[in-house]
């Protein structure tokens, strides 16, 4: 946590002193009539919002913060269903949809709300928030909490969030599933930097889902180079598998000053010589990448070849080089299928730098067939002569399943154009699929019968 620049501060200040000077505020304290807390809400979390996203965005360590100067009562209690949401939300969980350490922002939060005068309009926007954060908190946590609130009624509400049917882990799984889904657009994550070995392994996964929204979101992240160098130079860090992690998203994603960025480039470099299973640990999140949501693509493989050491006769030289092949000269380029024909076969089939070189092949192949017109099914039986090149070199089911899936999609699509089955389109669909998808082993021939079979109305 970083502490919050002086004109956020200042930009909070301004909206909370407005606030109190407002005549809604005025006629609300002098009524208490939820419309007009309501009209409060309206008018004013929109402001409060827009200071949150402009942190959430540029400074995103500095959220926390934030979040405790918007607990004071000049704000009235505006925008807390809101962080309290973010806050259940940022927590860790496990296996068992249980947070994984104790949740101490949560409950300053809650321990304000439920302190505030406003409590009572508050409250109603967040149920859903307390019993999704509940279920994910221990029996002990809740416990604790309560026993330091005076109120019995709101302990009694506070209680009655704890609901008997979130117990269950599949429910609660879902549950919590659904209530994030509502806030997927949103930008509300923080992390912490560790800085000895304990909390390297205490904050590991909560910062590595922060920087991989950022990277996928492509967010500005000049903000947290400091933190990140500091990360990087930690040399008791050096020989541990989450760093190799952290070190891959900051060396393929992250954009340093010129000095910065040669200095992460040269710790990259030494620790391919002198860490064991380092090339290894490396592709695993270079794999856990290409099937994800971060742009993983040619810039960023033609960025990371020209800050490697090529003279070390490694998997990570050999593979860039490869690739850069496969980014120049095509995917369907004889050069290139002879280039990775000769790689993959000199390593295990099941390697993670195996499977690294089979994504890129299918990424090529998903970008295509994506973004394909119906119109354009003549590409589609041209990409289809190379299939069998990349099936026979990968003996791999899990990638012949993906390219028939993938297949099979576009040909959805192409059938729900093309519904003349007398047309000239139709026919030709019909016999490249009859012949080619029983090549490839995607369907049997009683398979495609049925695909093309007319089917009677239904009167």
């Amino acid at each position: 946590m970083k502490p919050l620049d002086k004109n956020y501060q200042t930009q909070l200040d301004a909206i909370a002193l407005e606030i109190q000077n407002s005549e809604v505020l005025q006629s609300y304290l002098d009524e208490e009539s939820e419309e007009l807390f309501k009209q409060l809400q309206e008018k004013y979390e929109p402001l409060i919002h827009g200071v949150y996203h402009e942190v959430a965005v540029n400074n995103p360590l500095q959220i926390i913060s934030l979040e405790k100067a918007i607990l004071r009562d000049d704000f009235e209690g505006l925008f807390i269903p809101r962080i309290l949401g973010y806050t259940v939300l940022r927590g860790e969980i496990n296996s068992n949809i249980k947070y994984v350490r104790q949740q101490d922002h949560l409950r300053e939060i809650i321990e304000f709300m439920v302190a505030s005068p406003n409590f009572e309009y508050i409250r109603r926007r967040c149920g859903q928030t307390l019993q999704i954060g509940f279920s994910l908190s221990s029996d002990i946590y809740i416990t604790n909490l309560c026993e330091g609130i005076e109120n019995k009624k709101i302990v009694q509400f506070l209680q009655a969030q704890k609901l008997d049917r979130l117990r269950d882990t599949t429910e609660r799984k879902n549950s919590y599933n659904k209530y994030r889904n509502q806030f997927k657009n949103e930008i509300y994550f923080t992390a912490d930097f560790p800085t000895n070995l304990n909390e390297l392994k205490l904050y590991f996964n909560s910062l590595k889902e922060f920087l991989h929204i950022r990277v996928a979101k492509r967010l500005n992240n000049e903000s947290l180079n400091d933190s990140l160098m500091s990360f990087i130079r930690t040399k008791e860090f050096q020989k541990e598998p989450e760093y190799i992690v952290i070190l891959g998203y900051a060396i393929n994603f992250m954009q340093f000053s010129a000095k910065d960025d040669a200095e992460v480039s040269g710790i990259f470099n030494d620790l391919r010589k002198s860490t064991p299973d380092f090339c290894k640990q490396y592709f695993n999140f270079v794999r856990e990448s290409l099937y994800s949501d971060v742009n993983l693509d040619s810039v960023a493989d033609a960025s990371l070849l020209s800050k490697i050491d090529q003279t070390i006769k490694d998997d990570i030289t050999l593979y860039y080089k490869l690739v850069n092949v496969i980014h120049t000269k095509g995917y369907i380029h004889e050069d290139t299928m002879d280039a990775v024909k000769s790689f993959y076969g000199y390593h295990a089939g099941l390697s993670s730098v195996n499977e690294c070189l089979r994504r890129v092949i299918y990424n090529y192949f998903e970008k295509l067939l994506l973004n394909l017109e119906p119109a354009d099914y003549a590409t589609f039986f041209d990409l289809s002569k190379v299939y069998q090149t990349y099936f026979d070199i990968f003996s791999n089911e899990h990638f012949t399943q993906d390219v028939k899936h993938l297949s099979m999609s576009y040909t959805d699509k192409l059938l729900k154009v093309f519904t003349d089955k007398r047309g000239k389109d139709y026919q030709e669909i019909k016999r490249f699929v009859s012949s080619s998808f029983v090549d490839f082993g995607f369907l049997k021939e009683k398979e495609v019968v049925e695909i093309f079979k007319t089917r009677r109305k239904v009167s």
